[in-house]
């Protein structure tokens, strides 16, 4: 892995190289240093403080089709490579208005005993076209969200779920006994929505409730 604890001469660096893949392979390495990423035998990901989780790996297909072009017009695979990359971060619009609280519908609708902690619960239920599903501890602990009695909550993108059959990757957000997915900028309003319907209810005690539904 490269050291970047100074500063370096990128040009001077790639000049070293003696082949494309070399190139490729270190221009890649930058990019996603850039995105807090590493790169080894497979792209990891290093701890992330929100959904900067799943691995990133240049597939065969997306390799081989980089050297058809290069062989097509006679640019670099490294060219082709950046020039996808600008054309992406082009189109990113990061402009949000996140949507108030009062114009969010959180509703809680099943709730279920979690058999191997005494007093303990799950509580699902929807906000807006997100699901969610959190674990309710009988008595705050540390490992809870904020010390409190919200031992794991996932919020998900259940459309997301259905086309990619992966749990994880349809999260927003993840915590269990810590944070796996912060909320971003566009999840943490449904986030704060959900966390204070929780808050709500287990307060009230309206989480134990046999049955029924409880909107916020």
């Amino acid at each position: 892995m490269l050291l970047w604890s100074r500063p370096v001469s990128i040009i001077g660096i790639i000049l070293n190289f003696t082949s494309k893949a070399e190139k490729l392979h270190f221009l890649l390495q930058i990019f996603l240093k850039v995105c807090n990423f590493e790169i080894g035998s497979t792209l990891a990901p290093v701890i992330p403080p929100k959904r900067r989780r799943k691995n990133i790996i240049l597939t065969e297909a997306q390799s081989k089709r980089l050297h058809e072009l290069s062989e097509f017009d006679g640019l670099d695979p490294v060219e082709h490579t950046m020039r996808a990359i600008d054309e992406y971060l082009g189109k990113q619009n990061l402009n949000f208005t996140p949507p108030r609280q009062n114009e969010i519908t959180a509703e809680l609708k099943e709730n279920t005993p979690e058999p191997n902690i005494p007093g303990a619960y799950w509580l699902s239920g929807t906000v807006d076209s997100y699901e969610f599903s959190a674990l309710i501890l009988k008595s705050p602990s540390k490992s809870g969200i904020d010390k409190g009695k919200i031992s794991k909550l996932s919020i998900w993108d259940p459309v997301v779920l259905e086309n990619t059959k992966s749990f994880i990757g349809s999260c927003v957000v993840n915590y269990d006994r810590g944070w796996d997915i912060r909320p971003s900028k566009i999840a943490e309003p449904y986030y704060l929505k959900v966390k204070s319907l929780l808050d709500h209810s287990v307060g009230h005690g309206l989480g134990k409730q046999a049955s029924g539904k409880t909107a916020f």
